[in-house]
């Protein structure tokens, strides 16, 4: 919304973005709205002058032929005036078949939309997981995230995020996943009592309860653990033996918060997120790289999937997408920049942006594009998008800009 014609008017006047799918005869089967641009939005009102980024995810249902974007101004207000103005709309597909991670499928909560994760567990939305918990305590969300654009929220002690495997017996596994928590209001606090963990627990034939000794738990995040980290954990099980050996054995991966008293634990607060879980054999754990191509192409030794091939088919191979972190089964999403132009001599750079990466902004004025000097280093991620404005020379009618990432800080 411009300065000069800013968009006034109460609680019922509202723009928005619409991720909307269809079928065949055109008949809308699902809708996902965007957070509302309103004259006052609650904790995050608009600011006349500044872009503010409206976003929304969705899954096709069964029986879509093809999906729509919509930018609508909406609402019954007689005290409605100003304009609102739509730009730079994108749209990127997400997952197709599922991610996965060793025999975790979905393991950073990226195949689904996000919601509250009781509800997205009764309309069948919360993809390969299972929610054992309350109607207000755990969330799938795009505010944080360590990989992808997507992570699991937990706000109170005694509720889980399940999803089981089949284990072999005998053998060992390890569980792995990141946790964090953010600085401010949100900030998990406790009087020790309470503490976040990643679990692995056994049951054999469909047993209710697993024994002690088929539970392993990872170190726990604390209120000392700090904040704005995503910090590493993982914890190396082995399977029971049953007695028959034609039982079968399921593990089941939990995340929680425990307390050993929430109501006395007065200082209890704030929210940990869980992202990037991984459960794989001992002895056949991934680096990072392996990791990624599992989780976007089901395997290591997937068509097209090695380090310097194009699974996409862009110009960009799977290496490169992978310090990027961009999407490698799309050929729209790759690292590039946009600018505008602003007063004073000014440019505008925006590009897309990932949780985990360094940004550094290099400029020339030679037209063959060599002698690139650093002009801002070290930019952190803000996703989506990052935005960065650089003032022109001023002797120089044309500059050239390059781009670089690293998921290390550049030295």
């Amino acid at each position: 919304s411009s300065p000069d014609a800013p968009f006034t008017g109460s609680t019922n006047a509202m723009a928005i973005v619409l991720l909307q799918y269809l079928d065949a005869s055109d008949n809308v089967l699902a809708t996902y709205p965007s957070a509302l641009y309103q004259p006052t939005n609650g904790a995050a009102p608009y600011t006349p002058g500044e872009w503010t980024l409206l976003s929304t995810r969705g899954v096709a249902p069964l029986g879509t032929a093809y999906g729509r974007t919509v930018c609508a101004l909406v609402g019954n207000d007689d005290a409605f005036s100003g304009a609102v103005w739509f730009d730079d709309l994108t749209q990127s597909l997400v997952s197709t078949g599922g991610s996965s991670s060793g025999l975790l499928l979905n393991p950073g909560f990226e195949d689904n939309i996000t919601g509250n994760a009781y509800d997205l567990d009764a309309a069948g939305e919360l993809r390969h997981w299972t929610w054992g918990g309350g109607d207000n305590a755990g969330f799938i969300v795009n505010d944080y995230a360590q990989a992808g654009d997507q992570s699991l929220v937990l706000t109170w002690p005694g509720n889980y995020m399940l999803q089981d495997f089949e284990a072999d017996p005998g053998e060992q596994y390890v569980i792995s996943g990141y946790m964090f928590t953010p600085s401010g209001a949100d900030k998990f606090t406790s009087d020790s009592r309470s503490y976040g963990y990643i679990m692995v627990a056994f049951y054999i034939d469909g047993a209710e309860d697993p024994v002690l000794e088929n539970i392993y738990m990872t170190e726990h995040f604390t209120a000392s653990s700090p904040a704005d980290e995503w910090v590493y954990f993982c914890v190396t099980s082995t399977v029971p033996e049953p007695v028959d050996p034609l039982s079968v054995v399921v593990g089941r991966v939990a995340c929680t918060i425990y307390s050993d008293d929430p109501d006395g634990d007065i200082m209890l607060g704030g929210i940990i997120c869980y992202d990037s879980l991984s459960v794989v054999k001992a002895g056949s754990a991934a680096n990072p790289f392996e990791e990624w191509q599992t989780q976007w192409f089901g395997s290591t030794s997937a068509a097209n999937g090695g380090l310097h091939d194009h699974f996409d088919g862009d110009r960009s191979d799977n290496w490169s997408e992978f310090i990027a972190g961009t999407d490698p089964t799309s050929d729209s999403a790759f690292l590039g920049m946009n600018s505008t132009s602003a007063a004073g001599q000014k440019i505008i750079i925006t590009w897309p942006s990932t949780v985990g990466r360094y940004y550094r902004i290099l400029g020339t004025e030679n037209k063959n594009l060599t002698g690139f000097e650093v002009i801002a280093s070290n930019i952190a991620a803000t996703p989506f998008v990052n935005t960065y404005t650089s003032s022109l020379p001023a002797s120089v009618s044309t500059y050239y800009y390059r781009l670089e990432v690293s998921t290390n800080a550049f030295q």
